[in-house]
C-alpha cells in the first residue's frame, strides 16, 4: 500500500472512530441536536450496531497493519480494544439526556466486534492463499 492510500485509509478510520463517538453520545429527544435519530426505528437501530462494529474492527485491523498477512495476535488485541470502546461509548450514554445505556445494544456491539474479527480473519486466510499461490507459481 502506497504512502498517500496509508494516509486516505487512516483519515477514513479516524472520521469513522469519530463519528462513532458522535452518534453514540448525541443526546435523544427534543431540543437542538435532540431527536436525530426519531426517524429510525429501534429495530434499525439495534440492527445497526452489528456491521457498525463489525467495519470498526476491519478499519482498524489493515490500518494499523504494515504487511497484508495480519497474525491472530493483533486481530485479538483489536478486538479487545473495539470492545472496551464500544462499552465506554455505551456506558457514557447513561449520562446523555434521553439515552439510556443498553446490555442488549453492548451485546449488539460485541457481536459486531465479533463478526469484524472473523471477517479480518477471514482476509488473512485470503491474502496468505493468494500469496502462496503466487509463489508456487512462480518457482515452477
Amino acid at each position: 500500500m502506497g504512502r498517500s492510500s496509508r494516509r486516505l485509509l487512516c483519515i477514513v478510520t479516524f472520521a469513522y472512530v469519530l463519528g462513532l463517538i458522535v452518534l453514540s453520545i448525541l443526546p435523544s429527544g427534543k431540543g437542538v441536536l435532540g431527536g436525530w435519530d426519531q426517524d429510525i426505528s429501534p429495530t434499525l437501530q439495534n440492527a445497526l450496531h452489528v456491521p457498525a462494529y463489525a467495519l470498526l474492527v476491519l478499519l482498524v485491523t489493515v490500518t494499523t497493519s504494515r504487511t497484508p498477512t495480519i497474525g491472530y495476535g493483533r486481530i485479538l488485541v483489536i478486538a479487545v480494544l473495539c470492545t472496551a470502546f464500544a462499552t465506554i461509548l455505551e456506558s457514557a450514554q447513561a449520562y446523555i439526556p434521553g439515552r439510556t445505556a443498553s446490555v442488549t445494544d453492548a451485546a449488539l456491539n460485541v457481536i459486531g466486534v465479533l463478526v469484524g474479527a472473523g471477517l479480518a480473519i477471514g482476509w488473512r486466510g485470503i491474502v496468505q492463499r493468494t500469496q502462496t499461490s503466487a509463489a508456487g507459481e512462480s518457482t515452477e
